[in-house]
């Protein structure tokens, strides 16, 4: 089973989004509308003043506002490490904060991180990408400065593993003008990655050494190799021969950068988020927060809507009572036809108390069961009664069932199964009451 730490799904992909790729002396925009490109450019650093680079982004974005900026950082600027886990007798979590203190070069609350963990057979094993906090809060200080204010933070390569949905274990190499990244994944699931420089007097090294080693290390053969970037017919040939497995060109060539192609499935597979810990707590405040208001929201309308209805009926179904007990009046003269008046009035009487009394319930459910509690369903039958729910724990379901078991128009009412569902990665329980409907 495999569990992401500090990544989050996003709901984004149809909405506008600003890709941000920042080198030393470059910074690539990638504006995109419903998961395709817009517009794309890139601004040169060097030797240009904060404030001419803030118009040159005012001037690429032309008054647009995306929703989401996604901050991509180069592979080289981060630290990757593979975490193995012992067999030890302490808990899980204990190991995993022993093996941060152990594998980072700074203390935990210095860095920002984000890693993945894998249980397989028993044995936990997992990924961890990180770089100074520091060094990372003055580049988005930069981005500040310059009108780009940033929602989540990724790497190059786990855009790049976002290209192809490959089942089996592939090697995957991009080759840009500046360097060759490599990678090694299995659906979406990246295993490891490798950034070398573009060497001046040999640029068309391909580092097949460094890449075959880092392979047999870890006992990974590829299944096949996938090419995104600018390759010639010659390094293709070299690939082919080194690995001995089918290759095949992906991306768009030099159209758009390949990290920028992968990032438009962002939200669209899990990740590691390098967000620093401190914008990680608020963004997961905001969520919950966000999911709260949804569920109070969703909660209000029904029950108003229902009200509304029940409100809307009654007054039609009084003004059609009255008007029909003038009628039999005027028809039926005499002691008998009164009497059979009357007794036709008290069966409608009766009807009227049902929907009072039917109305009185849901205008108690509406008041007191907790906000927390989501009504998914409410049927209510000649003898029974049925109600189904969402809580977010099993004290709101409790307290849901003696309000229940309070209403005079109720009788037996008992919790009849609750069971444990997961929704946006917040757990939750659906449960079910019935009882006896008091005519």
């Amino acid at each position: 089973m495999r569990k992401m730490i500090l990544g989050f799904t996003s709901e984004f992909i149809q909405k506008k989004r600003l890709l941000i790729y920042l080198e030393a002396d470059e910074l690539s925009l990638v504006l995109t509308l419903k998961g395709k490109v817009v517009k794309n450019g890139v601004i040169f650093l060097r030797e240009a003043s904060r404030e001419l680079i803030h118009e040159k982004v005012a001037a690429f974005m032309e008054g647009a506002k995306p929703s989401e900026s996604l901050l991509i950082l180069p592979r080289s600027e981060v630290l990757q490490k593979e975490l193995v886990f012992s067999g030890e007798s302490v808990s899980l979590k204990e190991r995993v904060e022993r093996k941060l203190e152990e594998v980072l070069p700074y203390s935990r609350k210095e860095m920002a991180y984000g890693f993945s963990l894998d249980q397989d057979g028993g044995q936990t094993q997992g990924l961890l990408l990180a770089l100074p906090e520091k060094r990372l809060k003055e580049k988005l200080e930069f981005l500040g400065n310059i009108g780009l204010k940033i929602d989540e933070i990724i790497t190059e390569d786990q855009a790049l593993l976002w290209i192809k949905d490959e089942k089996g274990v592939f090697l995957l190499m991009d080759s840009e003008k500046r360097r060759i990244l490599s990678l090694c994944g299995r659906k979406d699931r990246l295993l490891f990655s490798r950034s070398f420089p573009r060497k001046p007097e040999d640029p068309n090294e391909l580092y097949l050494e460094e890449i075959s080693l880092v392979l047999l290390e870890r006992g990974l053969k590829p299944e096949r190799l996938f090419l995104t970037g600018l390759w010639t017919d010659e390094t293709q040939n070299e690939l082919s021969r080194h690995f001995n497995c089918p290759i095949e060109k992906v991306g768009k060539g030099a159209e758009i950068p390949a990290w920028a192609e992968g990032a438009l499935s962002f939200g669209t597979h899990s990740y590691l988020s390098l967000l620093p810990e401190a914008e990680k707590i608020r963004k997961r405040n905001q969520e919950k927060k966000k999911l709260l208001l949804q569920a109070f929201g969703s909660f209000t309308l029904f029950f108003a809507g229902l009200v509304l209805s029940f409100l809307v009926h009654l007054h039609v179904e009084s003004h059609h009572i009255k008007k029909l007990e003038a009628e039999l009046i005027q028809l039926l003269p005499g002691v008998k036809a009164a009497k059979e008046i009357q007794a036709s009035l008290n069966l409608l009487n009766e009807a009227q108390d049902s929907k009072e009394k039917l109305l009185r319930l849901l205008r108690d459910l509406a008041l007191k069961i907790p906000t927390h509690v989501k009504v998914k369903e409410i049927s209510i039958g000649p003898k029974d009664f049925f109600f189904k729910g969402e809580a977010s724990s099993h004290g709101f379901i409790s307290e849901t069932v003696d309000i229940l078991s309070q209403c005079q128009s109720l009788k037996e009412v008992k919790l009849e199964q609750t069971r444990l569902r997961k929704k946006l990665n917040e757990e939750y329980f659906e449960f079910e009451v019935t009882g006896k409907w008091v005519s």
